[in-house]
């Protein structure tokens, strides 16, 4: 049996048995096999993640964010034709997650790694999708957008976004731009990020 045919068996496993300890276990193990290949991620491993983000008991999952979290962490393993494809899969099965921890995690993924015009669209549209506890992590993508966009003009679309969040309907993501509006406000000097003041 593959490599990827043993990944996709226990994956399989861990999910059909909602056994979120069992997906960590894997997702470290799958972190220290990326660390130890030389080149990009396997594409046939990359192809079974995607298929397992499409299952909606994968997005049932408690710790499904354990096993996304490795595009972070092996971001730089990961082919930019991978990454390109992976954007339409984070933001179609996005509002589709249970558990904040994951949503969180596909957010940040977002704002802090793709940090371009393709994230700044996404999140715009994730920041209109119904479900709400999705759309109360849009802001904490934004935020990371603004602090590691590419150019000063995602910035501002961004703040744009982001302060007019706070217009939403839900009280729980009008609190939610409020914290990440509070954490772009501080700076050392107790300051506003010049960036901020066309926003006030």
């Amino acid at each position: 049996m593959s490599d990827a045919s043993k990944f996709a068996a226990s994956l399989g496993h861990a999910v059909d048995k909602q056994d979120t300890e069992l997906l960590k276990a894997m997702s470290d193990d799958l972190f220290d096999h990326i660390l130890s290949m030389e080149g990009d991620l396997e594409e046939s491993i990359f192809q079974i993640i995607l298929e397992f983000m499409c299952r909606p008991d994968f997005q049932d999952l408690e710790g499904a964010w354990h096993l996304l979290f490795n595009f972070k962490t092996g971001w730089e393993d990961i082919s930019d034709d991978q990454k390109q494809r992976l954007l339409p899969v984070l933001e179609e099965t996005y509002p589709l997650y249970t558990h904040w921890m994951t949503c969180f995690t596909i957010s940040g993924l977002l704002g802090e790694f793709y940090h371009d015009e393709r994230a700044l669209l996404v999140l715009g549209r994730l920041a209109k999708i119904d479900a709400e506890m999705p759309r109360s992590f849009v802001p904490h993508g934004l935020e990371h957008l603004i602090n590691d966009s590419i150019s000063k003009d995602i910035t501002h679309k961004a703040l744009s976004l982001i302060y007019s969040m706070r217009e939403d309907a839900s009280e729980k993501v009008r609190g939610e731009v409020e914290e990440s509006l509070g954490r772009l406000a501080r700076t050392d000097t107790g300051r506003k990020p010049p960036e901020l003041e066309d926003y006030s």
